[in-house]
């Protein structure tokens, strides 16, 4: 189906911890990859806090540095599935990340291999591929996928300062954004203080004597607990007059405003995704075994 890349221009806007509750509330099948170079492996030590166990017989769980060693060898097609992690009760599957920065330096030559092989997956499965690229302009960036993903979403919190940094960067996604492809804007925290409006505003990018707007596709609330319950595992906040429990819920979590919006947030990408097929034509069967005769 589609390809959807996530990334920011600096700080931490919430990039990884937005990708994985897309990916967790996803409503068909959908891989998470965790491309973001800063090598932190979110998933594991964040929203499993460490407490994930390799299958039995391997050492370590495999992500994108072994499925690299595969690559190099000719069996990236054959070794991917194998690489992917199920999260029970959730559409998703995880590719994990590397566990330092130092290691995603030997991705480069990857990157464009692995999309091509995600984007036959997408086209003959029908499963969706969500993105976590992080923060652009580091060493070992997936830069494939920001420029050619069906959609990238640039992460910005509300503050002038956030935007202003946006906005250096979203010049160079128009620009080198292929054909027929999406960009746009999550703002983290609308009404903190800026809210959508304001970031259109400031995502006016000017070419020769044309200004052209990134458009702004959503927001995220800005609810710190309930997204530390995805980026570090901490427990479901309950509500202030819960005083009695412990934590609050599974349904009370995926009820609050914060996941709503996350959901808000993957029904307006989706759309986008329909928008664009619709409007370039999806491929047909012999368009995909042409292309796949050229790999």
């Amino acid at each position: 189906m589609a390809i959807i890349t996530l990334c920011s221009a600096s700080g931490s806007p919430g990039v990884s911890t937005t990708a994985l509750g897309l990916a967790l509330t996803w409503p068909r099948p959908v891989i998470l990859v965790e491309a973001d170079p800063s090598g932190s492996q979110a998933i594991l030590s964040g929203y499993y806090r460490g407490s994930k166990e390799p299958a039995p017989g391997q050492k370590s769980i495999p992500g994108l540095l072994e499925l690299s060693v595969e690559a190099r060898q000719g069996r990236l097609q054959e070794q991917l599935p194998l690489m992917l992690m199920d999260e029970p009760k959730t559409n998703a599957k995880l590719l994990l990340g590397t566990a330092s920065h130092v290691q995603n330096v030997v991705l480069t030559r990857l990157w464009d291999d692995l999309l091509l092989e995600l984007q036959s997956l997408t086209a003959k499965t029908g499963q969706d591929v969500i993105v976590d690229a992080g923060r652009l302009g580091l060493e070992g960036s997936p830069a494939p996928f920001v420029r050619r993903s069906d959609v990238t979403l640039l992460l910005t919190r509300s503050t002038v300062r956030d935007f202003v940094g946006a906005r250096s960067w979203a010049h160079s996604l128009i620009e080198g954004s292929a054909v027929g492809r999406y960009v746009g804007v999550v703002v983290v925290g609308p009404g903190r203080p800026y809210g959508v409006r304001e970031a259109s505003l400031a995502m006016g990018v000017r070419a020769g004597s044309d200004l052209t707007k990134m458009p702004i596709l959503g927001g995220v609330d800005w609810a710190p607990r309930h997204a530390a319950s995805l980026s570090d595992g901490e427990a479901f906040p309950k509500a202030w007059w819960q005083f009695w429990k412990q934590a609050g819920s599974q349904r009370d979590f995926d009820r609050s405003g914060f996941m709503r919006s996350i959901r808000a947030l993957g029904e307006a990408a989706r759309t986008q995704v329909q928008r664009i097929e619709e409007e370039m034509g999806a491929p047909s069967a012999s368009d995909l075994a042409q292309w796949e005769g050229t790999r």
